[in-house]
């Protein structure tokens, strides 16, 4: 039987204009939407019930990638919208084969096969449709909770910024009382929050925790909606300090009188948790914010001190010249009396072999096993070893004076360097003595500390924060009598400023005032206890410090640690090279030379 085949018209017509394809991409749509409906129910479900995410993730993915990549069946929340979606998903792509089947069988007699090849292809492109479904769904979940997000910080806000509503959830904000709660309860969890005012206040709000895992909803669509709060310049908040009950300070404006009231209280409370073991025997420092005027006086007299100090540096040099003379000129008489010395006690140790040598052996033969003949031998032995011992000093001693006058002379030249440097820095600074160090704070012996406090810039509460901790703990080590070196005493106090501060307040607010000094210490409890270190700064304990770096390295290296440091603390700000190369020798120094 021949088969005609209709018009190519014709069999286009008849494959894509017909009741039944017309059928079926009614049940494909409906099949689609109801795959749309479960898919994002399922999403929200997960978003809004799994607690699996950590804010911190959202700075690495975007919060859509985020969603999908977590996204899981597994959770006994999301298990029957997965079924459903999953089914569906299937039904679509087994329904498009099963109709091409169905258009292959019928038409096949009828219709080319190139035409049926065709038809097939653009079928198959159907099932782009559920995959865009998959695909696109995570985004509108995305945009559904946001719009959620965007309300529920609107309406935070609007709580924060009453009062009323604000004391009923138990913010506080007046400045006084969050001194006074502070200072009476522990820090464990506080934090300060500055950088983002807004949100950190809403997160608290909201109980979102800072660690701990959260759901997609509360850990990343809320922070992410807060920034972009933030860029757009929405609500804001209208107090300059709220404390949360979970322990988060949100600084939102520093005013001089906040600081006044707080910052004591907090660098107090710092301090004292940090060093449990510290014995408080005085009452807190008076603490003074002063405007930048009534901070000038007492900025020159810090410059007056270290205009004295920098005076005594130099005489120190001076010192550090005389004795390392008379180090050199006595162990370079040790190496040349060397020859002499050994010379001597070689031809004594000659003599004493050639007239006892033998006494043992004539003692034997003239009076027999007598106790006189051991005793005598024993008594020649030990002379004999306590010579041979003389020999063998004699070397070493040669070998330790001949390093150590090596060590001199490369110390001593050092020092005729850094001393032309010392005095060229003196003469700068008494031309330009405002230095970095005494910009914002002192503390002036016994108890008294300033802050200088910039009416005119906006600083950060932080900032004010580092100093205040700085000076503090001046007050809390410093003795009448006793006193640390002072690139020792500077370096430790803002390491353990930084250490203490970045615990509870955001790092990019704490700034440094002895950042090369800090590296020194850094690299000194990599090889020293740091505990001991610690404490020798706790009492101003230079003679326990100079102990504990003798027993780990020598005399002369603690001599040279200490030359080298006080070159580092003097030497000009401005001159980067020379401070990194006085730090690389320290370094270098703490890392090759101990024992």
């Amino acid at each position: 039987m021949k088969i005609h085949l209709r018009p190519f018209k014709q069999n286009l017509k008849l494959l894509f204009i017909n009741k039944k394809l017309f059928i079926f991409l009614i049940i494909f749509s409906i099949g689609n939407f109801l795959l749309y409906i479960q898919y994002v129910d399922a999403l929200k479900s997960f978003a809004l019930s799994e607690k699996i995410f950590i804010g911190a993730e959202a700075n690495k993915v975007h919060p859509i990638d985020l969603l999908s990549n977590k996204f899981t069946c597994e959770t006994q929340q999301a298990i029957p919208n997965c079924y459903n979606y999953s089914f569906i998903f299937i039904f679509l792509l087994i329904a498009v084969e099963v109709f091409l089947i169905y258009a292959f069988v019928r038409y096949r007699k009828t219709i080319s096969k190139k035409l049926l090849a065709g038809y097939s292809i653009v079928m198959q492109l159907l099932l782009i449709v559920p995959l865009a479904v998959l695909v696109i769904s995570p985004n509108n979940v995305f945009n559904i909770l946001s719009e959620q997000a965007n309300n529920e910080v609107k309406t935070s806000i609007e709580t924060l910024n009453n009062p009323t509503e604000r004391v009923k959830v138990g913010v506080l904000s007046s400045t006084e009382i969050i001194a006074k709660k502070i200072a009476t309860s522990s820090l464990d969890n506080f934090t300060i929050v500055e950088s983002n005012p807004q949100r950190g206040a809403v997160l608290s709000f909201l109980k979102i925790p800072k660690q701990d895992k959260d759901t997609f909803y509360r850990a990343i669509v809320i922070p992410y909606q807060l920034d972009f709060q933030e860029n757009q310049k929405g609500d804001a908040l209208n107090s300059n300090l709220l404390y949360f009950p979970d322990k988060t300070l949100v600084i939102n404006k520093v005013t001089k009188d906040d600081t006044e009231s707080l910052l004591p209280v907090l660098a107090n409370k710092m301090i004292i948790t940090e060093f449990k073991h510290l014995v408080v025997t005085k009452n807190p420092p008076n603490t003074l914010f002063l405007n930048e005027i009534e901070y000038v006086v007492h900025q020159t007299r810090e410059e007056e001190k270290l205009k004295k100090e920098f005076e005594d540096y130099i005489a120190y040099l001076y010192d550090y010249f005389e004795e390392s003379d008379s180090i050199i000129q006595t162990n370079q008489s040790i190496v040349n009396s060397y020859p002499t010395d050994k010379q001597k006690y070689q031809r004594e140790y000659e003599d004493y072999k050639a007239k006892w040598g033998n006494w043992y052996q004539e003692c034997k033969s003239e009076i027999g096993n007598d106790p006189i003949c051991e005793e005598g031998k024993t008594k020649i032995d030990s002379n004999i070893k306590s010579i041979e011992a003389d020999l063998t000093s004699i070397d070493e001693n040669k070998k330790v004076a001949e390093e150590n006058l090596r060590l001199q002379i490369i110390y001593k030249n050092g020092a005729l360097r850094d001393l032309t440097t010392a005095k060229q820095n003196y003469q700068d600074f008494l031309k330009n003595p405002i230095t970095a160090e005494f910009q914002d704070g002192v503390f002036n012996p016994p108890d008294t500390i300033y802050v200088r406090f910039y009416e005119k810039d906006n600083k950060f509460l932080s900032s004010y924060l580092n100093t205040t901790l700085h000076e503090y703990l001046h007050f809390y080590s410093y003795s009448p009598d006793y006193s640390l070196d002072t690139f020792l005493d500077e370096g430790l106090t803002d390491y353990l400023t930084l250490a203490i501060a970045s615990k509870y307040a955001e790092p990019e607010f704490l700034g440094v005032g002895y950042p090369n000094e800090i590296e020194v210490v850094g690299e000194l409890v990599k090889h020293l206890p740091k505990e001991k270190i610690i404490q020798y700064y706790l009492d101003m304990n230079q003679t326990g410090f100079q102990r504990l770096f003798v027993e780990a390295y020598s005399p002369l290296d603690y001599e040279n640690f200490i030359l080298k440091g006080k070159n580092l603390f003097y030497a000009s700000l401005k001159d980067n090279a020379l401070r990194e190369q006085y730090v690389k020798e320290i370094k270098d120094l703490l890392s090759r030379n101990k024992n």
